[in-house]
């Protein structure tokens, strides 16, 4: 729940730490290409998917 209010994604069951996590759709793709600076990877429009922020 901290992943998701600090840094916008989500985490899919059974994700454990360290492991990549979901962009919120809220979050447009321009603010995710300056929010996450590892990058992502878009499998479809809503779903983003991205290193863990904090790691």
């Amino acid at each position: 729940m901290q992943l998701t209010s600090q840094n916008s994604v989500a985490t899919p069951v059974n994700w454990k730490d360290g492991q990549d996590c979901i962009i919120v759709p809220s979050v447009s793709d321009a603010d995710a290409k300056a929010k996450f600076p590892k990058g992502f990877r878009a499998v479809e429009p809503y779903l983003r998917i991205t290193p863990q922020p904090n790691k």
